[in-house]
């Protein structure tokens, strides 16, 4: 049993990733979904060289991409710059998804500033 591409590369939903699309565009951005029986993936694109294609979905194979180094992100920053992409696309269901997903993170900062005051 041989693995495939998106296994050896240990790729999962969330990854970020840069690549060629089938249109031959570079681009980064997250995968958002794979499909192993046709080795494609799906990918939320955040950056490419067609402003363009740039908040959109996307699918290429998985042997156009690889995967970028993980990296410490300061997560509220980067919830404002994927909330500000969302209005950009008007895309209601992903900014409600990062509205809530920043919300509990305020809440959770609260919280942890609560217990350590005497």
């Amino acid at each position: 049993m041989s693995l495939t591409n998106s296994q050896e590369m240990n790729l999962k939903a969330g990854d970020w990733v840069k690549g060629n699309s089938i249109n031959d565009e570079l681009f980064k951005g997250y995968v958002e979904a794979l499909n192993e029986t046709l080795g494609t993936v799906r990918i939320r694109v955040v950056d490419c060289d067609n402003n363009r294609t740039v908040g959109k979905t996307i699918e290429t194979f998985v042997n156009h991409i690889s995967k970028m180094p993980e990296i410490d992100i300061d997560r509220e920053g980067y919830l404002h710059t994927m909330i500000d992409l969302a209005l950009m696309t008007k895309d209601k269901k992903w900014f409600d998804e990062l509205t809530d997903e920043l919300n509990q993170l305020d809440m959770e900062k609260k919280s942890q500033n609560e217990s350590l005051t005497y």
